[in-house]
């Protein structure tokens, strides 16, 4: 009996010396590493990794896949946690160093991920230390709304909390004081001396060189007739300190006929922009990136009517604060007459194509459209100013 007794024993503890052995492939790829995150924004990082190929290729081993876990949650056992996985490198370089842009993140919150690699022919995969970043909050600047707004592949903006207005009597510079204001028939009392407030400019109107916010001209030579007044004094965000956005000149500008495109076209892969009345009033409604729908109010991406995305002030005031814009249905001016309020929005941009007049954001029940022009006498219409700050 004792003999069988040893004879176990010694089976036993050879089974546990095999057990404790490291799989050489494990030990020999404790150069997989993890590297800091990089280009952390609000709402996107560059993950980074590196690997050292010399012990797998010694021994013919191939790495097929590399990439990135990440996750809220420092388990990596959040709905939130995700992975990015890219082929390794052919590279006869002996380090092989991989990254990938992790998009759609939270701001403000900490992320937890870790670099691995993927062996050819099985699924065995090999990890590299857990790191953490935390993306940077949003901070909206004054007079702005608290969301960020794509307008080309490199660019993003927040776009300012009102439509643009004026009073000429003491020649004051405002936003409206919420994203559906707008003045409507009382544009008609446009002068150098009103003491109400406008919201309906010709093209390039920014008080710059006599071309006043309150002109009314029907001659198309007293206006700007360039190809465009981006970065000029031209531009009313250039040239004009707004009282409730900053107060200082420089802060503002005017998008380009291609932002708006990119804005209201899908350019920034949100399909979600739909028209909406709000408090009553008719108008298109734009979602940021990363946007949140607030719990319990309903919405129909891409309608094309008034009457399927309806708000109260208690509803838009949600949407608002996840970061929703408002372009209120505002119309135009000719002259001093205000036609197509509430069922009409003409947004300036500050691109004029050559031997045409200067184009803008277009948009009713029907149709939107942001390569909109009139003919080249057309600066002199009246339509609305929608500012926007770059974002850093």
């Amino acid at each position: 009996m004792r003999k069988y007794m040893k004879m176990l024993a010694c089976l036993m503890a050879a089974i546990y010396m095999v057990s404790c052995q490291k799989d050489p492939i494990f030990e020999e790829v404790s150069s997989l590493t993890t590297l800091d995150a990089t280009d952390v924004s609000i709402n996107s990082a560059v993950l980074n990794g590196e690997l050292d190929l010399t012990y797998w290729r010694r021994d013919n081993i191939q790495v097929e896949y590399v990439g990135f876990y990440i996750s809220t949650s420092s388990d990596f056992n959040s709905e939130d946690t995700e992975y990015y996985e890219q082929n390794s490198s052919s590279s006869s370089s002996p380090n092989f160093s991989f990254s990938r842009e992790a998009r759609g993140l939270k701001e403000n919150t900490t992320y937890y991920y870790y670099a691995y690699a993927r062996k050819w022919a099985d699924e065995a995969v090999i990890k590299g230390a857990v790191k953490s970043f935390t993306t940077r909050p949003l901070i909206a600047p004054q007079g702005a709304i608290r969301g960020l707004f794509a307008v080309s592949n490199t660019q993003k903006v927040f776009i300012s909390r009102g439509n643009l207005q004026y009073r000429a009597s003491s020649k004051t510079w405002r936003f409206a004081e919420q994203q559906y204001d707008c003045i409507g028939d009382a544009n008609s009392n446009i002068s150098a001396t009103y003491s109400g407030w406008i919201d309906l400019f010709g093209w390039g109107t920014s008080g710059c060189s006599n071309k006043y916010p309150y002109m009314t001209s029907g001659t198309y030579s007293d206006y700007i007739l360039w190809n465009s007044i981006s970065g000029t004094n031209y531009d009313w965000g250039v040239y004009n300190a707004i009282s409730n956005g900053g107060n200082r000149s420089g802060l503002w500008r005017t998008l380009t006929r291609s932002e708006w495109a990119y804005l209201c076209q899908k350019g920034d892969g949100c399909s979600d922009d739909a028209l909406a009345t709000v408090c009553g009033v008719h108008g298109y409604i734009l979602l940021p990136l990363s946007f949140t729908m607030p719990s319990g109010v309903a919405w129909v991406s891409q309608a094309l009517n008034w009457s399927t995305n309806i708000y109260n002030a208690q509803t838009w005031s949600k949407m608002e604060e996840a970061g929703a814009v408002f372009l209120p249905a505002a119309g135009c001016r000719a002259g001093s007459s205000v036609i197509s309020f509430g069922t009409e929005g003409q947004y300036w941009s500050s691109t004029r194509e050559s031997g045409e007049g200067p184009q803008f954001l277009k948009f009713n029940e029907t149709t939107i459209n942001a390569y909109y022009y009139y003919y080249l006498s057309s600066g002199y219409y009246g339509c609305s100013v929608r500012l926007v700050q770059d974002y850093q």
